[in-house]
């Protein structure tokens, strides 16, 4: 059996956000108006439609969204391509994607880094 996007309700992106000059208070209500304004700059009303939750700011400008697999596409091209965000110059990295949210947890880079080198 083939995976496909389509087999799970929803996925799950870690996203990074940078401006210039930075905002320092970031929190869900940002983060949502950032997935909003995206999409509906690439994709019109038809992306501005798309329901993206903001599950938890992990620091100040990073966060865990939730879209449904029908949007993450939209959702992904849209982030990736946002240039400008409230009047700044903005670049928007998605980190990790993942159908499951406990992935997104851990990651495996840091993970083996910290726990397989010698004392």
């Amino acid at each position: 059996m083939e995976a496909s996007i389509r087999n799970h309700p929803y996925h799950y992106l870690k996203i990074q956000v940078e401006l210039q000059p930075p905002k320092p208070d970031w929190n869900e209500t940002s983060f949502r108006h950032l997935a909003s304004v995206a999409l509906s700059q690439l994709h019109g009303m038809s992306g501005a439609a798309i329901p993206v939750d903001v599950l938890r700011v992990i620091q100040k400008h990073r966060a865990l969204l939730r879209v449904p697999s029908s949007g993450l596409v939209q959702l992904h091209t849209a982030l990736t391509a946002l240039g400008e965000f409230e009047k700044s110059q903005c670049h928007c990295q998605v980190l990790q994607i993942s159908p499951f949210l406990h992935s997104l947890a851990v990651d495996s880079r840091g993970f083996a880094a910290k726990h397989l080198t010698a004392p």
